[in-house]
């Protein structure tokens, strides 16, 4: 801005502004007429929206939530949300469209299905109405959605309350069905677990009985038991080895006694003259013999006679020398046997060999005496009872040997059941464990079912949370949209505004010299008279020309549109009648 006109406005005064203002009072006059015409007739001419609404009041559960509580967990603002998505969805839209002819045959075919959809969707609005209450749980004030408007708005106000009843309609039935199916999947999740908990609980029972079976012996409660069994198989161990040791004493001694022994009984002669048996006999022909050669010589005929009798003997019974011999070194190498028993254990290398040894003795020993008895039964008494006695000693021994190798087998079998306890222990445990935590999450599971199904129940006898329409949809008197005073009261401000404006950019842009301040600041000097302005009459005719166009212009565009409204829009009659009761006026 130069700065003449900056000092040219400072020095203006009151009387320079309404000079102005009357010197542009048409560039005021006319955008401002028009801007007001525009806006009347935007408030005229806009049609009326209609909205018909209805107030759904969300009612708490029945029966107190510490009695029965609900598997629903959601809030009451999630569920109008979820509720709303449900509904509006475009198959739900277009059935309703088509329902209450909310589009012309037109429009339904210019316009696609997603723009249908949109426009009703624009109609739609859910205003939820909250509560300050005292949150129970917490003891601090809250604010608690009480209940939500539903409505709809259409330029029809029929169709505005019908479709509004129908949307009432889908929320309250989406609400029964999609409770009653939270309940419904919930009570049917919760069975279908439980169902596979008690197989699996049945699986593990079955495989808890196979491995009691399978480590019947083995099993933790018995690791005491089978200690105590696998004591008293070693003390029966010991018992049968201190048995052995003393049946195989007398075992040596019957043999010895055995072998001193003749099978046959002496034969007893009319004359009451026992006759020897051959080894007894041998014997005596033997001391006879000594007794012989120590008088005679050896061509002497009894000491022949001698040795004869005693060849013939020895080819019967044969020589006794290697037995007597074999005879003691056995009593020998017993007693050192019986010494080690006393000394070391059954399992010990000096016992075993030693007892080897004997085994070997006895052995060569019986096979001599086999070899140099004859095929005859045995008729001493003497002999037989010993004989008796060996076979009694033999088969008790035999008996403890069997027993013994019983007994090792039962020890060894004890020992691994020992060793093998404390693994079968872990996975018993593991498998207990597992038992367990089964039965614990099915017992559970059981009790959320319960708590399930009476949620179920509760839902079913509509006794839980739920919407109840307070205020049905009616339909609507007055428009809710557009507020044609408001308009018309903002068209007159902007009219104004718009007015001024114009005039005071004209009055910027006109570069003329007026009034003598603005004279005096151009030629840098003072003013000292001013000379108004005089309209001859050729000017004031032409200026009453001009008002009297203008006037006439501006009735006849009034004119012009009141035509234009009454044949293209709203008869007259209809619209003032409208105009009058929207107002209220009327």
């Amino acid at each position: 801005m130069p700065l003449e006109f900056e000092e040219d406005i400072a020095t203006q005064s009151m009387g320079d502004y309404l000079s102005a203002l009357r010197r542009r009072k048409f560039y005021i006059l006319i955008p401002a007429i028009i801007v007001l015409i525009i806006a009347i007739a935007i408030a005229v001419l806009w049609p009326p929206t209609y909205k018909s609404s209805a107030t759904i009041l969300i009612e708490e559960q029945e029966i107190p939530q510490d009695l029965v509580r609900s598997t629903i967990t959601s809030y009451a603002v999630q569920q109008i949300q979820v509720i709303k998505a449900r509904t509006m969805t475009m198959p739900n839209i277009l059935d309703i469209a088509n329902k209450f002819e909310l589009f012309t045959d037109y429009e339904f075919k210019t316009k696609s299905k997603s723009e249908i959809t949109e426009v009703v969707r624009k109609g739609v609005s859910v205003q939820l109405i909250t509560a300050d209450v005292i949150d129970p749980r917490s003891g601090q004030p809250t604010q608690a959605t009480i209940a939500f408007e539903l409505a709809f708005e259409h330029s029809n106000a029929v169709k505005a309350q019908k479709v509004a009843n129908e949307l009432v309609n889908l929320y309250l039935n989406e609400n029964l069905k999609s409770r009653a199916e939270k309940t419904q999947n919930t009570s049917s999740f919760l069975k279908t677990e439980s169902t596979v908990l008690e197989e699996r609980l049945t699986k593990i029972d079955t495989r808890v009985a196979a491995f009691k079976r399978e480590n019947e012996r083995s099993m933790p409660g018995l690791y005491s038991f089978n200690l105590n069994n696998a004591d008293r198989a070693e003390r029966e161990l010991v018992e049968i080895s201190y048995r052995r040791q003393e049946l195989e004493k007398q075992k040596i001694n019957i043999k010895s006694r055995l072998s001193q022994l003749d099978k046959s009984a002496p034969v007893i002669l009319a004359t009451g003259q026992a006759v020897l048996g051959e080894a007894d006999r041998l014997k005596a022909l033997r001391t006879e013999l000594r007794e012989k050669s120590a008088v005679y010589s050896d061509g002497h005929p009894d000491v022949i006679r001698l040795r004869r009798e005693i060849d013939s003997l020895l080819s019967v019974v044969g020589d006794n020398t290697d037995k007597d011999d074999l005879i003691k070194k056995l009593k020998t190498e017993s007693n050192a046997l019986a010494h080690m028993q006393g000394q070391y254990t059954a399992d010990h290398p000096k016992q075993v060999k030693q007892r080897r040894l004997v085994s070997s003795l006895e052995s060569e020993l019986e096979s001599i005496v086999m070899t140099a008895s004859d095929e005859s039964e045995a008729d001493n008494p003497a002999y037989v009872m010993l004989e008796a006695q060996l076979y009694t000693v033999e088969s008790e021994l035999k008996g403890l040997i069997e027993k013994s190798a019983s007994v090792k087998a039962k020890i060894a079998a004890i020992e691994e059941l020992l060793l093998k306890a404390p693994a079968v222990e872990n996975e018993y445990q593991q498998i207990l464990r597992e038992q367990e935590n089964t039965s614990m999450k099915l017992q559970d599971i059981r009790l959320k079912l319960m708590v399930a199904e009476t949620a179920e129940n509760l839902e079913l006898d509509r006794k839980g949370e739920r919407f109840t329409l307070i205020d049905p949809p009616a339909t609507p008197v007055k428009p809710a949209s557009p507020n044609r005073v408001a308009i018309m009261v903002t068209g007159f401000m902007i009219a104004l505004v718009i007015g001024v404006g114009v005039a005071v950019l004209a009055e910027i842009l006109d570069p003329a010299i007026r009034g003598g301040k603005s004279l005096g600041a151009v030629i840098g000097e003072p003013i000292m008279i001013v000379i108004p302005y005089m309209l001859v009459d050729e000017e004031i005719i032409k200026k009453k020309k001009l008002y009297r166009n203008l006037f006439i212009g501006v009735f006849a565009l009034g004119i012009l549109t009141v035509i234009l409204f009454h044949f293209f829009v709203k008869p007259l009659d209809v619209a003032w009648f409208m105009l009058m009761r929207k107002l209220g006026l009327s």
